[in-house]
């Protein structure tokens, strides 16, 4: 079911994180790495799915694909899966929409700004 107020936004992605209780081994094979899912009738395109591993003695490191990567207890992997791509022109959006958007975290104010010219 499609509602008009959804009609410009692409779909959103998903944010998961895991964190290592246990020494363990990660797999990560993502899909949609080079070329995000494409928009409609100019509508621009979606995000790129990849992942984050946090190491609990510090740093971080971004992952697209690897396999039986080593893990410590208390290391943290997130992964971010792509969102869809837009349909029609994004300016044309509903300002009430772009609105209900940044109230619920969908999208920033500054985001809304560039991608919508809504009023920050």
């Amino acid at each position: 079911v499609c509602s008009s107020d959804l009609k410009f936004r692409g779909g959103l992605g998903v944010e998961l994180t895991y964190k290592c209780l246990v020494p363990c081994q990660v797999n990560i094979n993502f899909e949609r790495t080079k070329m995000p899912p494409w928009g409609l009738d100019g509508g621009g395109e979606g995000g790129s799915n990849y992942a984050i591993i946090r190491y609990a003695s510090g740093g971080e490191k971004r992952v697209l694909k690897g396999t039986q990567i080593p893990l410590q207890a208390g290391d943290s992997v997130a992964f971010f899966t792509a969102g869809g791509g837009g349909y029609g022109e994004a300016r044309q959006r509903a300002p009430e929409a772009i609105a209900r958007d940044v109230q619920e975290g969908f999208v920033s104010r500054a985001k809304a700004k560039e991608l919508y010219g809504a009023k920050a």
